[in-house]
């Protein structure tokens, strides 16, 4: 991962298991926000060329790079309060990191993307996410078989559309919610959207204008929270 805060996070969180450092240079002022994080870790900081930082991210790196052999991972323990995040076909890493990092802050149990034509997670994701992809599990499904699972353990299936009649602020959502949120282009799939039990839109003043994805994620996830009260600190 690149950028200063999701190393730091990463650094802060898991230090022990942080197997790489690298810096643009190793002059003081850059290192200096890192101090006391890389004295918790046991590998040395190395410098790196400018060019092999555009390696690790084309989009912007601010001269910092840590590797980590960890993801966080999902235990679906059936809880009774569970809230997760279904994103049918996102293709934006920009889009995937700015919706983990309102997930780690809205206190989502797991992302869910598809198997197939869906943006991998890569350095531009994490750098975005700010320390998100540390905390929130970041999963592949089979959306249309696993949604139907997820109904099976008690959850109740949200689909995002503009062309829902049924406004957001007119649900009242359940402990155990899915909110699933379609691609940047084309929306949720009909095959995704059929799994639904209930399709949703978000209030907008312009008809012929749509929300970015993420800032429809943040909307739809704020609303849940408003109305359970509360935002479990992990």
């Amino acid at each position: 991962m690149v950028g200063i805060h999701s190393c730091l996070e990463a650094l802060a969180v898991r230090p022990d298991l942080v197997r790489e450092i690298y810096f643009a240079d190793l002059n003081e002022s850059r290192m200096e926000p890192f101090a006391s994080a890389l004295a918790k870790v046991r590998v040395k900081p190395q410098a790196k060329s400018q060019g092999a930082f555009r390696e690790f991210s084309e989009f912007g790196h601010q001269g910092v790079a840590v590797g980590t052999d960890y993801w966080p991972e999902w235990d679906n323990n059936n809880s009774e309060n569970s809230l997760l995040l279904f994103l049918d076909g996102l293709e934006d890493p920009h889009n995937l990191g700015a919706v983990i990092r309102t997930a780690w802050l809205m206190g989502v149990d797991c992302v869910g993307v598809t198997e197939k034509n869906s943006v991998k997670m890569n350095a531009t994701v994490c750098k975005v996410a700010s320390g998100g992809c540390e905390h929130v599990p970041v999963q592949e499904f089979n959306f249309v078989s696993d949604l139907k699972d997820f109904k099976d353990q008690g959850y109740w299936i949200y689909g995002f559309s503009d062309k829902a009649t049924k406004g957001l602020y007119e649900t009242q959502f359940p402990p155990k919610s899915v909110l699933v949120f379609g691609s940047e282009e084309k929306g949720l799939r009909s095959s995704v959207m059929n799994m639904c039990d209930e399709v949703l839109s978000i209030p907008q003043a312009a008809a012929g204008a749509s929300y970015n994805v993420s800032v429809s994620v943040a909307i739809g996830l704020a609303e849940v929270r408003r109305q359970a009260h509360q935002i479990q600190t992990k």
